[in-house]
């Protein structure tokens, strides 16, 4: 009896210490799972997918998002809602956040914008310029820092005079495309709080500023109803010139083409550029070429993504919202060639059809790599009294070079497009990122255009040339009218910025000939 008591004692020990460890082992996992959940919701979002080197010939993965940043915003409780006034009792705005003028000393702004510090952050922080969305009464920054940052950041609102009149709590977003580097370009939001007034400029600032923190960057808020009457229907961005480019005549074979197919407005960004280039843009004015200052303060290629291309590319687009219907992103080696039509407007139109057109954002075009290394075409154009532009055909890069590789690459890889700047919400280098709530990208099929890529081979040699080619010469519709566009221009050229004709079509471009 004492022996089965001794037994049965044993067993219920053995089982409430197995009870005691299956609860250790819940409240551990327990706490473990809220550890996860806190980390998901707190931690930035990066990119899942570690993208190829743009060198590469591969697939580049991507992950688009259906939920707007504004849509995000919303969830987390930041959209401004019921009493907005600063002073209001209750307001989030208001107390600690709220600014009454300040004895600061108006500043003259530079209309034109250049990389600006955020002192004072844990994280290296620079913004480029501001941009009002009247959708959802915020203004958006666009700038760059830490790629996993977890800074908060304070924005500063001043009227006309530069007068401090607000400041809220802003928020960091890092765009998706940042190819896992330290750096990333971002957007940061912020919402005035008061619908009454417009913001003339903002200044960013650490989230531990104070109302006597004087602030390190001041940028002008650019409002789409600010711009001019006249919607152009075409215009060009191209990501930041570098390596000191100077190759006149690709340069002047691109711009006039584009000009042939309709687009009025480019927009540049001079990190460096060479004195011929120089004297050409100066030549055009800036009624068609607008230039911007980029004073880059992170190393490209370690820090960020190509002299921060992806800065320079979002700023373009909204930048050109209530300027441009169309917006093109392509680099100097790159022309979106129509098939079928005479112009960008026609092939619009001609897409159009293919869809609803009222849903449609952007256009996706397929890349087409024409390698620098493949023999030059033969065929050469007579144009009557016209020798000089007789001669220039046979030195212009979309009519001497017809031999391409065979694939076209896939949308999203190596691809451009044409966007309606206003449907986009974050512009990638080779697709949109985000569209508005509704829109949607079309896919253009080959044989209405294709994407003229001009290049040496991605991975150095001539390997490339080995792939499987083609001879395409859709370009060639337009040589005459190109040939004389740029015969013309390379005359007052020649005088204006003192250049040897003869020289420029025998010389060798140099290895870093494009963008």
């Amino acid at each position: 009896m004492g022996s089965t008591k001794k037994k049965m004692t044993s067993t219920n020990r053995r089982l409430r210490d197995r009870s005691r460890l299956s609860f250790f082992f819940v409240i551990f996992f327990f706490g473990l799972f809220s550890v996860i959940i806190i980390m998901e919701n707190f931690m930035p979002d990066t990119d899942k997918n570690s993208l190829k080197d743009d060198n590469e010939d591969g697939e580049e993965p991507y992950t688009n998002s259906d939920i707007s940043y504004e849509e995000t915003l919303d969830q987390e409780g930041l959209l401004p809602s019921g009493n907005t006034d600063p002073k209001a009792k209750g307001s989030k705005n208001s107390s600690n956040n709220g600014h009454t003028a300040s004895t600061q000393k108006p500043r003259i702004i530079p209309i034109q914008p250049d990389w600006q510090p955020v002192t004072g952050t844990k994280e290296k922080f620079y913004v480029y310029s501001a941009y009002y969305n009247h959708l959802f009464d915020h203004v958006k920054i666009i700038g760059a820092t830490r790629t996993k940052t977890q800074q908060r950041v304070k924005c500063r609102f001043y009227d006309n005079d530069t007068r401090v009149y607000h400041t809220v709590d802003g928020t960091v977003r890092t765009i998706r495309e940042n190819w896992n580097l330290k750096y990333s370009a971002c957007f940061i939001i912020c919402y005035s709080g008061d619908k009454k007034r417009r913001p003339r400029y903002v200044s960013i600032l650490p989230s531990t500023a104070s109302t006597t923190t004087p602030a390190s960057n001041i940028l002008r808020i650019q409002y789409a109803s600010e711009k001019s009457d006249r919607l152009v229907d075409f215009s060009v961005c191209v990501k930041p010139i570098h390596f000191n480019y100077d190759n006149l005549l690709p340069l002047l074979e691109w711009i006039e083409f584009h000009r042939l197919m309709g687009v009025e407005h480019f927009t540049f960004y001079n990190s460096t550029i060479g004195p011929k280039v120089s004297c050409l843009i100066e030549h055009y004015g800036e009624e068609i070429i607008e230039i911007l200052p980029w004073t880059l303060p992170f190393v490209s290629q370690k820090e960020i993504r190509t002299e921060g291309l992806f800065v320079a590319l979002n700023d373009c687009v909204y930048r050109h919202r209530g300027a441009s219907k169309y917006l093109i992103l392509v680099d100097f080696d790159e022309m979106i060639v129509p098939r079928k039509t005479h112009n960008y407007t026609q092939l619009i139109d001609q897409l159009d059809t293919l869809s609803n057109k009222k849903k449609i954002g952007a256009y996706s075009i397929q890349n087409a790599f024409f390698y620098l290394q493949w023999p030059d075409d033969q065929k050469g154009f007579t144009i009557p009294g016209n020798p000089l532009a007789e001669q220039v055909t046979k030195h212009l890069l979309s009519l001497r070079k017809t031999r391409r590789r065979a694939r076209l690459h896939p949308h999203k890889q190596r691809s451009k497009y044409i966007c309606d700047p206003e449907k986009v919400v974050e512009a990638g280098n080779h697709f949109v990122w985000e569209m508005a709530t509704g829109y949607y990208t079309l896919s253009v099929p080959p044989h209405l255009a294709a994407l003229h890529h001009y290049r040496v081979c991605e991975f150095g040699g001539d390997q490339c040339t080995k792939n499987p080619s083609v001879i395409d010469k859709s370009s060639h519709i337009f040589a005459q009218a190109l040939a004389i566009r740029v015969a013309e221009k390379l005359q007052q050229l020649s005088t204006k910025c003192h250049i040897d004709i003869s020289q420029l079509f025998y010389s060798k471009p140099s290895s870093r000939s494009v963008v």
